[in-house]
């Protein structure tokens, strides 16, 4: 009889596969796609690469990112 299991990522369905005096392993394997979250990684990268190549600071945004990163806590 087949089991349902809620996991922290999906849920889950298993039951026993052959007899107890069977000596064969048997193993299964399931991969599912999320595309809302393959979308969700893709576009962070997208957005990473992005600034990766971002233009030099002007003199006054360099100065005040040293104003940031100075009384900021990191």
């Amino acid at each position: 009889m087949p089991i349902a299991m809620k996991t922290s990522l999906s849920w889950i369905i298993s039951r026993v596969v052959g007899d107890s005096d069977s000596c064969s392993p048997a193993s299964s394997l399931q991969c599912r796609l999320e595309e809302e979250l393959t979308s969700l990684v893709r576009k962070f990268w997208e957005q990473e690469e992005m600034q990766m190549g971002r233009l030099p600071l002007t003199d006054a945004e360099k100065q005040c990112e040293d104003l940031f990163v100075s009384t900021t806590l990191g």
